[in-house]
């Protein structure tokens, strides 16, 4: 049996929000939505296991709830347009697309609840030295990696 996390979903447009909690929820883990960056930040404070959030929410937006949770240490996925990557990325959040669709925010969440923490792992890279579609090679922000 697989252990219920829960994952808080940050985006300003509901319909949107009900697909993604969908996802979520198909997955067997709690779904936590959000539709406000202040919403977000109190929720936040409760400790998901994992943020997922949209880049645009107002005044503020995806990456400010991403620096958040990157201090206590919850992994975050912000969908944005590709322009965005980097950023995303030099926070230590996983970037993925805004139009990716419900599959794909369920398997990207799935791969991080289960301890991964660098976009590669996330998105499966496999480290060719080994050719085991379970052996990741884990790129830390600083650069460095390291396997598992």
């Amino acid at each position: 049996m697989t252990l219920q996390r829960t994952v808080l979903l940050v985006t300003a447009s509901p319909p949107r929000a009900q697909a993604m909690a969908s996802a979520i929820r198909r997955s067997g883990h709690r779904a936590l939505v959000a539709t406000t960056f202040d919403a977000a930040k109190q929720l936040l404070a409760g400790a998901p296991h994992l943020l997922v959030s949209e880049l645009k929410l107002g005044a503020y937006n995806g990456l400010h709830l991403a620096l958040r949770a990157a201090a206590s240490e919850i992994p975050a996925i912000v969908m944005a347009d590709p322009s965005f990557e980097a950023e995303v990325e030099q926070l230590g959040a996983v970037w993925m697309s805004d139009a990716a669709d419900g599959d794909e925010l369920q398997a990207m969440a799935l791969r991080l609840l289960q301890g991964a923490r660098a976009s590669h792992v996330a998105l499966g890279w496999l480290d060719e030295e080994s050719a085991s579609p379970t052996a990741f090679t884990d790129w830390q922000p600083d650069g460095s990696e390291f396997r598992h």
